[in-house]
């Protein structure tokens, strides 16, 4: 440890290439898992409407509960049910899934399909329960 500051003053470009590469990792891995949006945040767009919920969960673990005036479209009929969304591409788009996993590749999907405001609630419907915010059965 006690030639760790020669080393860093004798390989400056290759330390420096080395934290950039760091930190454009980290970049990335955020970027691809998307924006979050907390329960509370979820909670103002919807009132205020300026977004749309996308429950992206079975049809009947949609039917046991869900968040008011959210879309069902089950994540595995999403690329052949995106024309139903089409009323709302000016709007903004928060995905919600069991946990908040399943939400990052239906992000993925829609953004690649043009959609351009779209994130995923914190932690999915579990962090909705957890915060005891209401649910419509």
């Amino acid at each position: 440890m006690e030639h760790l500051p020669d080393f860093i003053l004798n390989h400056l470009v290759l330390v420096s290439l080395l934290v950039l590469l760091i930190i454009s990792w980290l970049g990335i891995d955020r970027a691809s898992k998307g924006a979050s949006v907390s329960p509370f945040e979820l909670s103002q767009s919807v009132n205020q409407d300026t977004a749309v919920v996308l429950d992206i969960r079975s049809a009947s673990d949609f039917h046991k509960g869900h968040i008011a005036q959210s879309i069902n479209i089950p994540f595995g009929e999403l690329k052949d049910r995106l024309h139903q969304l089409d009323e709302y591409a000016g709007k903004s788009m928060i995905i919600v899934c069991q946990s908040g996993v399943t939400a990052i590749p239906a992000t993925q999907l829609l953004k690649q399909s043009g959609y351009r405001q779209v994130s995923k609630l914190e932690g999915g419907i579990n962090r909705w329960r957890q915060d005891n915010l209401p649910l419509i059965q």
